[in-house]
């Protein structure tokens, strides 16, 4: 099964031009059924400053969520794609999730409990926050 394993075979320039057509001629990762490899790799150029990328990803894991198939929301839970969005974004995922989906239910929540204390932090100057790269990883400094 292709994974985020396989993301160590690209350096940062060969990220880049994978995608370069990609962004020129607009194409729709929708066809694509490689999620595994594809939404890495989206991810990995995002980290990279790409706003474009960055805004693909977004568009195409909102219209999987918007599908509400359980697989492809589980698949950005447990890889940590959702962090990509804000408050008021998963608080709209969870209430489009159907109630006998709890274990979802539950990792959205959770997700939205961290959001908004981080958001509270920054609010009150309480904290410095330094967001890594990494987009799972949250360290706080004082």
């Amino acid at each position: 099964m292709l994974n985020e394993f396989y993301l160590d075979i690209f350096d940062v320039e060969e990220l880049e031009v994978i995608f370069e057509g990609w962004f020129e001629n607009n194409e729709n990762i929708s066809k694509l059924n490689k999620k595994r490899i594809w939404f890495p790799l989206l991810r990995e150029v995002a980290k990279l400053g790409n706003q474009k990328a960055l805004s693909i990803l977004r568009e195409e894991m909102i219209i999987r969520i918007n599908r509400k198939k359980l697989e492809d929301i589980e698949y950005f839970l447990n890889e940590n794609f959702l962090h990509l969005f804000e408050l008021e974004e998963l608080i709209h995922f969870y209430e489009e999730i159907d109630i006998k989906h709890q274990s979802v239910l539950k990792k959205i929540n959770s997700l939205i409990n961290q959001k908004r204390i981080v958001n509270n932090l920054k609010k009150h100057k309480r904290i410095k926050i330094v967001l890594e790269d990494r987009y799972k990883d949250i360290k706080y400094t004082f």
